[in-house]
């Protein structure tokens, strides 16, 4: 099969792979779409922790299951890296249409358990058994689709089936490659406590930043979106988003005081992960506001204690992990979120050791570029 592989920071060409074995309780998924997501790109440069290579990229995609090995315990007994054993998804099978969650510590459908399922619903993952037990340390079972395992940047994948999603009729292909991406937006949304004319600056308005806003908006609250590119923030302004700010044009800070009246953020949601933008945070924030820190902060990042005692500030860490596959299909049926304006363009697969260092390269050009035919 054809492959996208990075072979090192920088390193990315088209190969050719053998088809992947298959291992008990996971299926074969021949990809349709495949996104360039930030965790890819971040592979690319090379500053994800622990990261393999060489390795297939591509966290976020959907296609159609062709291929399913079932699990039973002697399987998880012999075999290392076999996922707890579980009674299959009645719901998937061959020929399933399915978007790929790229991570089964967390990231997987809720269990007929109420226990689990409110502790999803209540947007508190660490509550969860699966989390606490395997979520920190690198265990076997833990499959990071594009960081350990190989991902879906490819003719096929290979995954768990505990990290595949049945799509539902209502919903476009093309519009479930952002599944992941809502799902994150979502959680971090529910974690600001966002209400009904709160203002949320939402640092990063890329297409998960985007979606929060939506989401934000929905809630009833007041999203203001902060960028250094241009070309986003211009997205942002079609889709109806008043308050944009640009810090290469004007002090966020004070953008944020003029918008709110003086009151700033009561929520502020960093998606960028950026050291120096965790830095700005506080300033952002209204007295006893909240912060969010949704990706995992550079090892330089300092964040003044001083601004958070002052204003009483409340800091928040967020994994993606929080929101139910179903709620997010459940906006994007009700029109309430749209993701097709976040597509850049869709390229062949070929195309991708061109695209990816270009992307890399000019952000600020570029939302979700997709790689496939459907």
């Amino acid at each position: 099969m054809r492959a996208a592989v990075l072979n090192g920071p920088g390193l990315i060409a088209m190969e050719d792979r053998e088809t992947p074995t298959l291992r008990p309780g996971w299926v074969r998924v021949r990809i349709s779409i495949v996104a360039a997501c930030e965790d890819d790109l971040d592979a690319y440069r090379g500053t994800v922790e622990h990261q393999r290579y060489p390795i297939i990229p591509g966290r976020d995609a959907v296609g159609t299951i062709v291929e399913y090995r079932h699990a039973n315990r002697t399987d998880q007994e012999n075999e290392p890296g076999v996922i707890p054993f579980r009674r299959p998804d009645t719901a998937l099978s061959e020929g399933s249409l399915v978007a790929i969650l790229p991570e089964n510590y967390a990231d997987r459908v809720l269990s007929e358990h109420d226990s689990e399922r409110d502790a999803q619903q209540n947007g508190r993952c660490n509550r969860l058994p699966r989390f606490r037990t395997r979520g920190i340390a690198n265990r076997p079972t833990r499959t990071r689709l594009g960081h350990n395992v190989d991902g879906a940047m490819a003719e096929y994948a290979v995954v768990p089936i505990e990290q595949c999603v049945a799509i539902p009729d209502n919903i476009e292909t093309r519009d479930s490659v952002f599944l992941q991406a809502g799902r994150r937006a979502m959680y971090a949304v529910h974690r600001s406590e966002a209400g009904d004319g709160d203002y949320v600056a939402i640092i990063g308005a890329g297409d998960t930043g985007i979606i929060a806003a939506q989401l934000v908006r929905n809630r009833g609250g007041i999203p203001i979106l902060i960028d250094t590119g241009e070309t986003r923030l211009d997205l942002a302004r079609s889709l109806g988003f008043e308050h944009t700010v640009n810090p290469y044009n004007a002090y966020a800070a004070e953008e944020i005081e003029w918008i709110t009246s003086g009151d700033m953020a009561d929520a502020v949601i960093d998606m960028t992960g950026r050291s120096d933008v965790a830095a700005q945070c506080p300033d952002f924030a209204s007295e006893g506001g909240r912060i969010v820190y949704t990706r995992c902060q550079q090892p330089d990042a300092f964040v003044s204690s001083r601004s958070l005692v002052m204003k009483e500030l409340s800091v928040i860490g967020c994994r993606h992990c929080g929101a139910p596959p179903n709620a997010v299909f459940e906006e994007m049926a009700s029109g309430r979120l749209r993701v097709d304006s976040l597509v850049s363009t869709q390229l062949p697969l070929e195309a991708a050791p061109i695209v990816i260092p270009s992307i890399v390269e000019h952000p600020d050009h570029y939302m979700r570029v997709l790689f496939g035919s459907a």
